[in-house]
């Protein structure tokens, strides 16, 4: 576990901007999940889009290594979801779809902020430098001159 002054002691690495960004759409997705939860076609995908992104928030927001990836495969699936729901309702439906027009519009942030972010973690990387020393080749170590007291 690193710790430096950019990295809070509860967390595994540091977290820029878009993390936060990515980790708060999760949660609003999640509160999203909870508001349309009668629109959704079965009680298993339901709960699904209110559980299933608050533990992948803590992940994101504590910093872990492939976090932000996974924060983009599920704002894919929940945005694919409400997608095919927006469909089946039709979108000039009124307040019913307006729930998941606004989830379908988290979703989206949320997968720009996450591949954003994944992008930015592979460009701003620290390179780490390695230094060969050259093996001995044959020469002679250097004799101390003796010293007589």
């Amino acid at each position: 576990m690193s710790h430096s002054s950019e990295v809070s002691p509860w967390q595994v690495g540091p977290v820029g901007p878009l993390s936060r960004i990515a980790a708060a759409a999760l949660v609003a997705v999640s509160i999203d999940g909870v508001l349309g939860f009668r629109l959704m076609p079965h009680l298993i995908v339901a709960l699904a889009v209110i559980v299933l992104p608050l533990p992948v928030a803590v992940r994101v927001v504590r910093g872990f290594e492939r976090s932000l990836s996974i924060a983009a495969v599920a704002f894919a699936v929940i945005g694919s979801v409400y997608g095919f729901q927006l469909l089946d309702l039709g979108m000039g439906s009124g307040g019913p779809a307006g729930t998941l027009l606004v989830g379908a519009a988290v979703c989206v942030a949320g997968l720009v902020a996450s591949v954003a972010g994944v992008l930015d973690q592979g460009r701003t990387r620290v390179p780490t430098i390695e230094i060969e020393l050259p093996k001995p080749s044959g020469l002679v170590p250097a004799r101390r001159p003796r010293r007589y007291h």
